[in-house]
């Protein structure tokens, strides 16, 4: 039974996670902090968070219980699968991720690729998976409560479900981030004082090895023969584990972060992390099989992981798992509720978004207690895992990754894909056909389906690329430059250099060093005890005496030859002695007193000061080069550390955890250089960005100068030509020509002097605009007539006789409408709108409206049947020298009219907009009266 000091242990944790939580949660007012915070987060914070909501209960339960059942067979997929999957995240997806940070949710992003329909199904079932999730940590909890406490089950779920959506639904994001922190330093903390005491239970350490030699789920042909049915089916679950799902949460840490490169490093960081932990759980699940006589049932693991002999234990134990279930849970909760309120509820019912974060908080705690239906569900926790993921994994997965490597679609597309890996689903789900989970075989279903039918039935798309490939060049050069560098320097290495880069400088300093190394080695030997120094005597009297001479030289370094300072003697004189004395000697003073506190502090003070004096690297390589090369020699030569037995398990325990404390060190010295790092690195994205900006920029403004010279020279070049042409040949065959002849040459002339008057004029007009002293000519003008005037002078000039038959024009003029403004550029306005109408409409109907609307505004829209305007080409049609892809010839085109209009509507304080669907496009100008 659970003692009072376990209760105090548990009771005490949960409250600091609830009142730290809310304490975190002031100050959230909008949806977006609640999702995903103001974009402040330190990379640590991220990693913290995605390793806390990555490594669940179940995650636990799972590997200790499969390491357990199946060994090698498990052990593998696991250490191999779920690292590589958050790599593959970090490495290779998030670079390409760039137009999705920011978004509150998976199923935004997804709606901003393919309309809302999609945002629905992607936030519906993204509620199921993770719904699944939150069950199966609400599941382990309530196994530890029920075997801790001796409550029931289905009340310590509801318990734990209360407790969970209580901070999490308040303080949204914030809350969640900052009780992951407190949650991974927990169970990383407790996890390997599990495996110690574990340890310290097994009679020998042979007994695990010969667990390993003798078990046939460690047999490396049998795991590795996958023409064998239980090999084949944990290949599947190893797919299942590498392929990154995106899920609501995991999206969610990456929406949070400020940039693509701190989701890189992040979740690069957390592969790693989560390898170490995860390679721990592995050994305790091996443990307990060499342990235990008995078949041990899923979920009575956890009484042979705690002993009740050990007061405290069960307690920290407990708080571990718990901590793992919490961390989880909220994650996928706050992110669950974003999805069913901002990305389905607001879709459905647009007039929730005056209260979008209220309904956001009330929806977690019905998230919470929806997913306590689902706990109800029966089978082993990695079973319920694998089921849970079948109602995501071949429905969004697919087409999201698809997106990120640069493959778009139709929303036609997207949806066939998804219905047919949800239906083929439920399929092998109802005729349990195969043996292995519907995901993966779901997943294939909606690829191919996706992508036969977006060739099959020619939708717009394919593989277009990722929208911004900037930062995605930006980080591939990076890495390029950096592989360059490391072979650079394994090429070029040369430890004479290294040890000048990591030599103090300073004669006082280097005397006072070697005035350090004397009395620490001082310290060190004359606190030995009798017994060490009679039993190590031969050792000490030959390596003592040297250490002092090796101290004495550097103390009278300010006495040596000029040219034994010039030289690198003192680089070598100095890294020896660091490695040699501080290092591998003081170590091996503490091995020789068996781990005496004087001796360990001395040691501990060498460190700090070693890696406050030279490169954080080059120490790390120093320290644990030479820890282990003593320990290896001293275990050989004078005392076995194997872990033979309980006696000799505590020196062995003693020496992993005084790396940790000298890791711990080490992390006083890296963080402000780390802090740097990322400064820097960010300080060169953002240069590189700016540089690659600037060198756009200036390939756009050569591509914008070459495109004016051949749109002024094929714009001047035509009308001038008609000109000359027709008025020489007027002039040489005058008399010749008949009175209907010379009045069509004289036409042709009128109508090229117009198109040439037009070309200056907008030349002119738009020099003029761009000048911000320029005062328009503002007087009441009857726009009526000047529609209708503007309309019949384009009509003359820019119609050809050929297409007049074929076009139509369909006018809609109020009469007698008038407005303040300069008479002059809004007949250049409806001129070049129209004209624009005339030149790419060459059959069916332009369609031209004024008329007076609400707020005192006047509306002139002209709208054609012609070729239009793409969709992605909208927003820039009104970039000066800019023409639709659609219209744009070797030649070149206008590209100045629409610009011109923009200016000049702009400049009376109007709008213009173009739209356009698959055929015409429609400019609609709005102007204050």
């Amino acid at each position: 039974m659970i003692t009072s000091i376990d209760t105090i242990i548990f009771s005490g944790f949960l409250v600091a996670n609830i009142v730290l939580g809310l304490i975190s949660s002031k100050g959230v007012k909008t949806i977006k902090e609640y999702a995903v915070g103001n974009g402040n987060f330190s990379t640590a914070t991220i990693v913290a968070t995605i390793v806390a909501t990555w490594i669940s209960g179940s995650y636990f339960f799972n590997y200790i219980t499969e390491s357990y059942k199946n060994g090698l067979y498990f052990i593998w997929i696991a250490l191999i699968g779920d690292p590589l999957c958050l790599l593959l995240i970090g490495w290779y997806f998030a670079p390409r991720m760039g137009e999705f940070l920011g978004k509150l949710s998976i199923a935004e992003a997804m709606g901003s690729l393919y309309g809302k329909e999609v945002r629905i199904i992607t936030a519906i079932s993204g509620f199921i998976g993770s719904c699944g999730m939150i069950a199966l940590q609400l599941k382990v909890s309530g196994i530890v409560f029920e075997y801790c406490f001796g409550i029931n089950g289905q009340y310590s779920i509801i318990i734990s479900c209360i407790i969970i959506t209580f901070y999490s639904a308040l303080g949204g994001i914030k809350s969640v981030t900052f009780t992951d922190i407190i949650q991974f330093i927990t169970f990383s903390i407790i996890i390997p004082i599990v495996i110690y005491y574990i340890l310290k239970n097994i009679e020998s350490i042979e007994l695990i090895k010969s667990t390993i030699y003798n078990n046939d789920s460690f047999n490396f042909k049998k795991v590795f023969n996958f023409s064998e049915q239980k090999s084949f089916y944990q290949l599947f679950i190893f797919i299942w584990m590498v392929l990154p799902s995106f899920n609501p949460a995991i999206f969610q840490r990456i929406a949070m972060a400020k940039n693509i490169n701190q989701v890189t490093r992040s979740f690069v960081i957390s592969g790693i992390i989560c390898f170490i932990l995860g390679l721990m759980m592995c050994f305790i699940g091996v443990a307990i099989l060499a342990k235990s006589t008995e078949t041990i049932h899923d979920y009575s693991i956890i009484k042979y992981i705690i002993d009740d002999n050990i007061i405290g234990l069960k307690g920290m134990v407990l708080v571990c798992i718990t901590a793992m279930v919490m961390s989880t849970a909220d994650s996928y909760i706050n992110s669950t509720s974003v999805l069913v309120v901002h990305d389905f509820l607001k879709i459905i019912k647009p007039s929730i978004v005056k209260h979008e974060l209220y309904f956001t908080k009330v929806t977690s705690i019905f998230v919470g207690f929806f997913s306590i239906i689902l706990t109800l569900h029966t089978g082993s926790l990695l079973e319920l895992v694998i089921y849970t993921s079948q109602f995501y994994l071949p429905i969004v997965t697919v087409p999201f990754i698809l997106s990120i490597l640069g493959f778009r679609s139709t929303k036609i597309s997207v949806l066939l894909g998804m219905f047919s890996g949800l239906i083929f689903v439920l399929f092998l789900d109802y005729t349990k056909l195969i043996n292995i989970s519907p995901s993966i075989p779901g997943m294939l279903v909606n690829f191919v389906v996706l992508i036969s039918s977006h060739y099959l039935l020619k939708q717009s798309g394919g593989w277009v690329g990722i929208k911004d490939k900037k930062v995605l060049i930006i980080i591939r050069t990076q890495r390029k430059e950096q592989l360059k560098k490391i072979i650079r320097e394994f090429k070029e290495f040369n430890i004479i250099e290294v040890c000048k880069r990591n030599c103090p400088k300073g004669e006082g300093l280097i005397s006072v060093l070697g005035l350090f190394v004397m009395i620490v080695t001082f310290s060190s030997v004359n606190n030995l005890s009798i017994k060490f120094h009679n039993q190590y005597s031969y050792l000490l009297d030959i390596l003592y005496p040297l250490t002092l001479c090796t101290s004495s030289a550097l103390i009278s370094y300010p006495l040596w030859l000029q040219q034994w300072k010039d030289s690198r003697f003192i680089a070598v004189i100095w890294n020896f002695i660091m490695f040699s004395v501080l290092i591998c000697f003081n170590f091996l003073i503490v091995l020789i007193s068996n781990f005496a506190e004087i001796q360990l502090i001395v040691f501990m003070i060498n460190i700090v000061v070693i890696v406050s004096l030279i490169r954080w690297k080059w120490a790390l390589f120093n320290i644990v080069l030479g820890v282990s090369l003593t320990a290896i020699l001293y275990n050989h030569y004078y005392v076995n550390l194997d872990l033979l037995g309980n006696n000799t398990l505590t020196s062995q325990f003693k020496i992993v955890y005084l790396m940790l404390l000298t890791a711990s060190s080490l992390v006083l010295f890296l963080k402000p250089k780390q802090q740097y790092q990322e400064l820097t690195e960010e300080n060169n994205l953002f240069l590189s960005s700016k540089v690659e900006d600037q060198k756009h920029e200036l390939s756009r403004l050569h591509q914008l100068k070459n495109e004016f010279l051949r749109n002024l020279e094929h714009e001047a070049h035509t009308p001038i030509t008609g000109i000359t042409s027709m008025g020489q040949v007027l002039w040489e065959n005058y008399d010749k020509f008949s009175e209907k002849q010379r009045r069509k040459a004289t036409q042709e002339i009128a109508k090229s002097s117009e198109r040439l008057n037009s070309l200056v004029n907008n030349l002119i007009d738009l020099s003029k605009l761009e000048n911000l002293n320029y005062k328009l000519n503002k007087t009441k003008v009857n726009l009526t007539d000047l529609v209708y005037e503007r309309i019949e002078i384009c009509q003359k000039l820019y119609i050809e006789e050929k297409d007049k038959e074929n076009l139509n024009f369909d006018l809609k003029i109020e009469d007698k409408l008038t407005a303040l403004c300069d008479e002059y550029y809004i007949a250049r306005t409806i001129d070049n709108i129209v004209i624009n109408a005339i030149q790419y409409c060459k059959k069916g109907t332009i369609a031209i409206t004024l008329k007076s609307t609400k707020n005192h505004t006047v509306e002139f829209s002209v709208g054609d049947e012609g070729i239009g305007i793409p969709k992605e080409e909208l927003l820039d049609i009104f970039d000066p020298f800019t023409v639709s892809s659609k219209t744009k010839t070797p030649a070149g085109g206008r590209g100045i009219g629409l610009t011109l209009c923009k200016k000049v509507i702009t400049a009376h304080v109007g709008t213009i907009t173009a739209s356009s669907k698959n055929k015409g496009s429609l400019f609609r100008v709005i102007l204050p009266q």
